[in-house]
């Protein structure tokens, strides 16, 4: 990222920013020191919620998850001027919804990159993993559809190991170079250097 150069970097979406989610914070610093200026656009209000699958995971969360997905539409949606002259938007993990969102929202006509962290593989990790859906039914064929589009219309996605990179590749058909490999890292403000004991 070292050789990237950005002129007015927007970070975009309703991602979690805590010590949980320590991987945005890095990427968000990376991007950042690659450019001129940083602008964010997220909504006016967050919360803390379930787990980003356990929002999926049956009908009822389902309809209160896109409950939420619409307010913080609203909110994204009222900050439209900052997308204005953004060469670069960065939408952090979970960037599924908000990446179709900043596609619709963004200047008609743009020709600005966007760069979307899947860090997990959405669908994998609910129907293989942790097993929360059926793998023939209709939630894992919405939840197959979101991550298809988000990965299809982004310009760079960010994937954690070469293992989930030849998953998504194989899985979606994604062009290898649209993939790129960034390792989990950490939040290194949170690590302090101890004292020297003899």
């Amino acid at each position: 990222m070292r050789q990237l150069k950005i002129n007015r970097l927007c970070v975009f979406g309703s991602y979690e920013d805590s010590e949980l989610y320590s991987r945005n914070r890095t990427l968000i610093e990376a991007l950042a020191a690659c450019s001129a200026e940083v602008v964010e656009v997220r909504p006016g209000s967050r919360q803390n919620r379930a787990s980003n699958h356990e929002r999926v995971a049956s009908i009822t969360s389902l309809f209160a998850t896109a409950f939420a997905i619409l307010r913080n539409f609203v909110s994204l949606a009222s900050q439209r001027d900052k997308l204005v002259g953004c060469d670069c938007y960065f939408v952090p993990y979970p960037a599924y919804i908000d990446a179709l969102v900043l596609k619709w929202l963004r200047p008609r006509g743009s020709t600005s990159k966007i760069v979307v962290d899947a860090f997990l593989c959405l669908q994998d990790t609910l129907v293989n993993d942790r097993k929360m859906l059926a793998a023939d039914g209709v939630l894992a064929r919405i939840v197959g559809w979101l991550e298809r589009r988000t990965l299809q219309n982004a310009d760079l996605v960010f994937i954690d190991t070469a293992q989930q990179k030849a998953l998504l590749s194989l899985q979606y058909g994604l062009d290898q170079d649209k993939l790129a490999v960034i390792p989990v890292g950490i939040d290194e403000s949170l690590w302090q250097p101890l004292p020297f004991l003899p």
